[in-house]
């Protein structure tokens, strides 16, 4: 259970911080110029860029102490009619 708890606040701490961040495009997007020509000359294309300002999170932890129930389970040997 301690486990899943733990999952789940790093799931969400993740959605956070990718939500939180702010991203500006800083350059276009550029196809090559490609020439149908036997002798190609191709110019290079251009993936954009971008700037990305991620939000400042501090993350920590803490020791609490917690009730919680035990389960104790109790297995039992029985014969059962079932169908075939």
């Amino acid at each position: 259970m301690n486990k899943r708890i733990k999952h789940l606040a790093a799931v969400s701490l993740a959605i956070f911080a990718f939500a939180s961040c702010d991203v500006d495009q800083t350059r276009e997007t550029r196809l090559p110029d490609v020439d149908v020509d036997v002798d190609a000359d191709l110019e290079e294309g251009q993936l954009p860029a971008f700037d990305v300002d991620w939000a400042d999170i501090d993350v920590g932890t803490r020791s609490e102490t917690f009730k919680i129930p035990k389960v104790v389970v109790v297995m039992e040997e029985e014969e059962l009619d079932i169908p075939y």
